[in-house]
C-alpha cells in the first residue's frame, strides 16, 4: 500500500505571544506540494507572525514546523531553511547598486579554478542560466536598482529557486503593482507551478487570491 506523502510544510498547534498580545494561538497550517495555497486575514490578524514562524525567524512557543515530514531545522541553520522556504516581501531584498548577477549569487558567488578571486563571467553565464530556466525576461548585467518592481519580485523569485527552495511565500506581492503587471505576475506564478514550485500567497484581498 503506498504511503500518502506528507505535506511540503507543516505547522501544528503554534502558539506565539508578544507581552499580553496573542498573535497566534494552537494555528495549524499544512502546505501541499504542487499547488498555490492563500492566507487571507485583515492587518493584524497573524499572518506575518505566521510566516516568521514558517521560514524559521521566529521561535514558537509552543507547536511544531515540519517540512516534508521531518522536522524543521535549528533555527541557526539558515542555510538549511533557505533550501526549505523562501519569502518575497513586500519590500524589496535586492541590493540596488549590484547587478542582476551579483544579487542572483550574493554571498554565493562562483570562483577562478584556482578559488581566489570571484570569476564574473562564470557568475553572469550562470545567472543568464537561472533566468532563462525560470522564464525571467531580465538582463544579468543590468543594475537591480532600476528594474521595475515587477521584475525585482520575478529576480527574488529566481534567486530563491536557484537555493533549491521549491516553497515560495509571496507577502502582498501586489502592493506596488498595476492590474497589467499584477497579471503577468500571475501568469509567471502558473508557469512556475506547473513546473513544480508551491506559493503561499500573502493578501487580505480576496478578488486576487481567486484570480
Amino acid at each position: 500500500m503506498t504511503r500518502a506523502r506528507p505535506p511540503l510544510v507543516e505547522a501544528r498547534g503554534i502558539t506565539k505571544r508578544y507581552g499580553p498580545t496573542v498573535a497566534l494561538l494552537d494555528t495549524d497550517l499544512a502546505v501541499e506540494a504542487g499547488a498555490s495555497h492563500a492566507l487571507v486575514g485583515r492587518n493584524g490578524a497573524g499572518k506575518s507572525t505566521l510566516v516568521s514562524v514558517l521560514t524559521g525567524l521566529t521561535r514558537p512557543e509552543r507547536g511544531t514546523v515540519r517540512y516534508d515530514g521531518e522536522p524543521a531545522p535549528p533555527l541557526a541553520d539558515r542555510a538549511a531553511w533557505r533550501r526549505r522556504v523562501a519569502c518575497v516581501y513586500q519590500r524589496s531584498t535586492v541590493v540596488g547598486e549590484l547587478s542582476v548577477a551579483e544579487n542572483l549569487f550574493l554571498g554565493r558567488q562562483p570562483v577562478t579554478p584556482r578559488g581566489r578571486v570571484i570569476s564574473r563571467r562564470l557568475m553572469r553565464r550562470r545567472a543568464r542560466a537561472l533566468l532563462d530556466e525560470w522564464g525571467v525576461p531580465v538582463d544579468e548585467t543590468a543594475r537591480a536598482g532600476g528594474l521595475s518592481v515587477e521584475d525585482t519580485k520575478l529576480v527574488e523569485i529566481a534567486r530563491a529557486l536557484s537555493r533549491g527552495t521549491r516553497l515560495i511565500v509571496l507577502d502582498e506581492p501586489t502592493a506596488q503593482l498595476d492590474s497589467r503587471a499584477a497579471g503577468r505576475l500571475f501568469a509567471h506564478m502558473r508557469r512556475l507551478e506547473e513546473a513544480g514550485v508551491t506559493f503561499l500567497y500573502i493578501s487580505h484581498h480576496l478578488r486576487e487570491v481567486y484570480e
